[in-house]
């Protein structure tokens, strides 16, 4: 898992947070973190199963979506 620190901030919904670490492990079953600075921490899993006609890569684009 490849996690990348956010110093500056970043908008989830109503909810401003500054000092965020943000965590991705991209695969055809892609989980995330958001560990946020009051210490609460969000996490999920979204399957990107590869369809018809989609090359390897594609979970990387649909996952920017």
């Amino acid at each position: 898992m490849q996690c990348v620190p956010k110093t500056d901030f970043i908008v989830i919904g109503d909810d401003l947070m500054t000092d965020t670490i943000l965590c991705f492990d991209l695969g055809t079953k892609t989980g995330w973190v958001i560990y946020g600075v009051d210490g609460h921490i969000m996490s999920g899993t979204v399957n990107f199963q590869p369809r018809r006609f989609e090359d390897g890569e594609m979970h990387y684009l649909l996952f920017k979506q």
